[in-house]
């Protein structure tokens, strides 16, 4: 079961060009292949989308793709419920934005999504749950840049060990209890 439910919107990070990761409101967003990123607003390095708000960018000029690794800096599993994604430099649509997941304790997820025109969508998925890093690629001809905004995670409740162990005494409890000769 999801809870502390929060909404990554980078309002309060300051606008930058940089390859360097970014830490926002617990949670680290990495370029993965270096060819260009940016936080970034309407004047900064995007040309033809701007919702009035800061987001973040990756760009990548030379394989037609771009990628951007969001990891918890606490470690701890998170659920990504819906993001804001948008073609940010040609503004064409159409480019897929490929989401994929790494779930705590092995394996992964993917969803894909495909941009609109000149404006900012919201994309909701259905199966990113319990996840320790979260992979946002964009694909697509030429220039790509894809834009990213709006991330709404939640942490998962993780039940403490104390509890766990009284589960598990009680447990034992019943059987030893079902065992006894009457």
């Amino acid at each position: 079961v999801p809870t502390h439910a929060l909404v990554i919107d980078f309002e309060n990070v300051i606008p930058t060009n940089t390859y360097d990761h970014v830490i926002v409101d617990g949670f680290e967003f990495d370029y993965i292949n270096n060819n260009g990123w940016a936080i970034s607003n309407l004047s900064g390095v995007v040309n033809t989308l701007g919702n009035g708000t800061i987001f973040i960018t990756c760009r990548d000029t030379s394989d037609s793709d771009c990628a951007i690794t969001m990891t918890r800096v606490n470690g701890l599993p998170f659920y990504l419920s819906q993001f804001d994604g948008a073609d940010a430099r040609l503004g064409i649509g159409g480019r897929t934005i490929e989401v994929t997941g790494s779930h705590f304790g092995g394996g992964t997820v993917v969803e894909t999504f495909t941009t609109v025109a000149n404006t900012f969508t919201t994309y909701a998925t259905t199966s990113m749950n319990n996840l320790v890093s979260v992979d946002f690629r964009g694909f697509g001809p030429g220039d790509d840049m894809i834009a990213f905004d709006n991330i709404h995670v939640a942490s998962a409740v993780v039940p403490e060990p104390t509890s766990h162990c009284l589960l598990l005494l009680s447990l034992v409890a019943v059987n030893v209890r079902r065992k006894r000769p009457a």
